[in-house]
């Protein structure tokens, strides 16, 4: 897919639009979701990130309603996976256990050596990032 990727073009996903080229890069860098823009591919109009490409590749980005277009180089450096601040956000865990199953719902925000009481081993995933 990363062939296809240099091959054609991104754009925003979710109807997102973006004025300032800098914003257009920011969030390519953070790993946010774009559509994949390339008639010749099998993978035109499938959703794809940073996490998607190989380093080294030239990836060109649409922005300001699809009328301006930059070029990103990806580093070795992007593709280590960054961990998120937790300065400004609240972070939600539910037991795996628990996730599609109608036993107590527990909800943490902190996790570290806390087991589920419904299920008693600590197993839980992210489920929420609500910003304060």
């Amino acid at each position: 897919m990363s062939k296809d990727i240099v091959e054609g073009t991104l754009v925003p996903a979710y109807g997102r639009d973006y004025t300032d080229k800098q914003d257009v890069m920011t969030d390519f860098q953070q790993g946010k979701d774009f559509v994949l823009k390339n008639t010749r591919s099998r993978w035109d109009s499938t959703y794809c990130s940073i996490r998607d490409c190989e380093a080294e590749d030239m990836i060109k980005l649409r922005y300001d309603k699809l009328r301006k277009v930059t070029f990103y180089r990806v580093t070795e450096e992007d593709k280590i996976p960054r961990i998120p601040d937790q300065d400004d956000r609240t972070y939600l865990y539910m037991c795996k256990e628990c996730l599609g199953k109608r036993c107590n719902r527990r909800f943490r925000k902190e996790t570290k050596g806390i087991a589920c009481p419904d299920h008693a081993r600590p197993s839980w995933t992210l489920i929420a990032i609500i910003k304060d």
